[in-house]
């Protein structure tokens, strides 16, 4: 049986959770606070829930006073996270696609229980789940979870890898060994960001073709042998390798790009080859020219078409030939 002592703890800490619930427009008095201990099995006289209170206030927990008719009651002040920060959580849970439907909407029920009146009703009103797009693999949590451990720990993992159909038969036996470095979140997919044991040149794989990831004691090889992972002051850059590699398309051969474009097309490069590249003004052709360095892969080929004639490859002449080539077999599908 549970001592006075022990209720009156676990008391003070539900009146906390009631209180972190409540907002400036949202109060709640005594006697409504004991309504919602009651409803927890939580007996308590109205003079011990004041004392938790000013318990709290002692703390440091910004507590708003009812004012002189003591009638709009107690809120919390200065909440953890604003309504609409609570609902940027809810939304990245819900069209996280690794998550599966039974996982998001756990996790959604807990930042309704964390958020106050108005940001719970905001979540339940706006915030979508799209079932098509949720995840089947309820071990993605325990994956993310070994591979972190080990990212700290700084420890290589072990894991097979699947296609998107299965295991490949070639495949299906051998074991990758990898140094992993981050778990980034890519539009709406894990991915991991690793190199192997054999190669210099960093590779990622995706969270949900992952299978029997296993840590072991072996100490992950230093970031910077791996060529890509860290800019020119020895620094990690795991932005710039998705860039580089064109949305995570991969490939292991740097080249220098020369585009150009038209001005108002510029802040559409920035966002998709980094802020720092630099723009010079042709005035014979009106065209803005940059460079940038790439990964050769046909995730290039795809980010330029997606820019149609707004964009221009100018070198080098053979990557601008395969652009050509690629451009010439999409026709041939409507002619």
């Amino acid at each position: 049986m549970q001592n006075k002592e022990t209720n009156s703890r676990i008391r003070l800490l539900k009146v906390l959770e009631i209180l972190k619930q409540t907002d400036e427009d949202h109060r709640l008095t005594i006697p409504d606070i004991q309504e919602k201990l009651k409803k927890s099995d939580i007996l308590s006289e109205r003079k011990a829930i004041a004392k938790d209170i000013a318990s709290l206030e002692e703390a440091g927990y910004p507590i708003l006073r009812p004012s002189g008719n003591r009638q709009d009651g107690f809120a919390m002040l200065d909440p953890l996270f604003e309504e609409y920060q609570w609902k940027i959580l809810a939304d990245s849970v819900a069209a996280a696609r690794f998550l599966t439907l039974t996982d998001s909407k756990h996790l959604i029920e807990q930042i309704l229980k964390a958020t106050t009146v108005n940001g719970r009703n905001l979540i339940k009103d706006t915030t979508k789940i799209n079932r098509d797009y949720k995840s089947e693999d309820f071990k993605n949590k325990y994956k993310i979870s070994t591979i972190f451990t080990s990212i700290i720990k700084k420890r290589q993992i072990t894991f097979k890898y699947k296609e998107s159909d299965g295991l490949n038969a070639k495949l299906k036996n051998k074991i990758y060994t990898v140094s992993p470095y981050a778990l980034i979140l890519w539009h709406e997919e894990y991915y991991l960001i690793a190199a192997s044991e054999n190669h210099d040149n960093p590779i990622h794989y995706r969270i949900e073709r992952m299978v029997n990831i296993k840590p072991t004691h072996i100490p992950t090889r230093p970031m910077d042998e791996i060529e890509g992972l860290t800019n020119e002051k020895h620094k990690e850059d795991i932005q710039g390798y998705i860039r580089r590699t064109n949305d995570l398309w991969g490939g292991t051969q740097l080249i220098k790009l020369k585009l150009a474009c038209p001005k108002e097309i510029q802040s559409y490069l920035r966002r998709q080859f980094g802020k720092s590249i630099i723009f010079t003004h042709n005035k014979k052709t009106d065209l803005y020219e940059t460079t940038v360095q790439v990964y050769d892969n046909d995730g290039l080929y795809y980010t330029l078409a997606r820019y149609g004639n707004n964009i221009r490859l100018i070198a080098p002449k053979q990557v601008k030939e395969r652009y050509i080539t690629f451009l010439k077999n999409i026709l041939s599908h409507y002619e």
